[in-house]
């Protein structure tokens, strides 16, 4: 049975980006590419070394729980909602089956990088 995710796109900003470009994405600009990444068990690594400040072990638990969720928790067939700006309008896409994950330059105006379609 599909599980259904909420991905915002900045307050909305990026939505029609996510809906143009037929993907959705996070934000993270100080972690690069994560397609080398296999299990959820090295992202925490990975994300205290870009993000050293955050030393509260709650905050860096949320933080790496979102990238595993993004990374390994939505899978094929699920559904995603991203709400737009500035309304009340919802746009709900399926996740395909691949890529499963990319990481991207922004060339497109969204300055959220790690992707998935």
């Amino acid at each position: 049975m599909p599980n259904v995710y909420c991905v915002r796109a900045d307050s909305g900003i990026f939505a029609n980006n996510f809906v143009k470009g037929e993907y959705i994405a996070i934000g993270w600009e100080n972690i690069n590419d994560l397609s080398g990444v296999k299990i959820p068990e090295e992202l925490n690594p990975i994300y205290r070394k870009a993000y050293p400040d955050d030393t509260s072990n709650l905050v860096v638990g949320q933080q790496v729980g979102q990238l595993v969720r993004f990374l390994f928790g939505i899978q094929p067939s699920d559904y995603v909602i991203t709400p737009d700006a500035d309304t009340e309008f919802l746009h709900i896409g399926v996740v395909q089956p691949s890529p499963l994950y990319f990481y991207d330059n922004g060339s497109d105006g969204c300055r959220y990088r790690h992707r998935r379609t």
